[in-house]
């Protein structure tokens, strides 16, 4: 259907242009001309292939860790004294 729509709408048959200056004049209380109308259509045919293309992939980027979650520690400081550690568990338990 949409190679179809496209061969239609890139030349309008009268019909269809009529059927569109017709439905706009009742939106709106003013027909676009003939020569407005048809282009309108035929310029769908972009429109509708743009619409139809798949959108670039995006790579989603990873959210930075929060704490210290991923994070080893070596040693840590309390109170101006140095400690070494090998384990967050070891921070607690010094």
């Amino acid at each position: 259907m949409p190679e179809a729509w496209r061969q239609i709408i890139s030349n309008p048959p009268d019909m269809l242009v009529d059927l569109l200056i017709e439905t706009t004049e009742k939106i709106c209380g003013y027909g676009p001309e003939r020569k407005t109308a048809a282009k309108f259509l035929s310029e769908d045919v972009v429109r509708t292939a743009a619409a139809e293309r798949p959108p670039a992939p995006q790579e989603i980027p990873k959210p930075a860790p929060r704490g210290y979650a991923d994070k080893s520690i070596s040693s840590f400081t309390f109170k101006k004294k140095s400690y070494s550690v090998k384990a967050w568990e070891n921070l607690v338990l010094k």
